[in-house]
């Protein structure tokens, strides 16, 4: 049982994922790379989309079984143990290529 109404994660997925594209709007990935405040707002905005994603896992697989969702949990806690593993590459691979994925189905479960 989640410790928060299931509402209030979403809107904290929905708001982080929100964030990371405002983040990364005006940027390419050189600036990502060389912006330490921008990359560092990022992986912590990942963080938050993790923990909120494992606090209602259950639900999200269950109403929508196609998106990885613990592949974004299991990223959340490589970040945290492996910060200096974390290839930035990988997260703007992320960000470009799956965020809007997450935010729409996210906004899906909200309607």
């Amino acid at each position: 049982m989640p410790k928060r109404d299931i509402e209030l994660y979403l809107q904290d997925i929905e708001e982080s994922a929100n964030a990371i594209q405002v983040y990364i709007a005006d940027i390419d990935f050189e600036t990502f790379c060389n912006d330490r405040k921008t990359y560092s707002a990022t992986i912590r905005e990942y963080t938050i989309i993790g923990e909120a994603i494992s606090q209602v896992i259950g639900m999200l697989e269950e109403k929508i079984p196609d998106y990885p969702w613990r592949m974004v949990k299991d990223f959340r806690n490589f970040i945290v143990h492996e910060y200096f593993g974390v290839d930035a590459k990988i997260v703007w691979d992320l960000t470009k290529l799956e965020l809007g994925t997450l935010l729409h189905c996210v906004q899906t479960l909200q309607k």
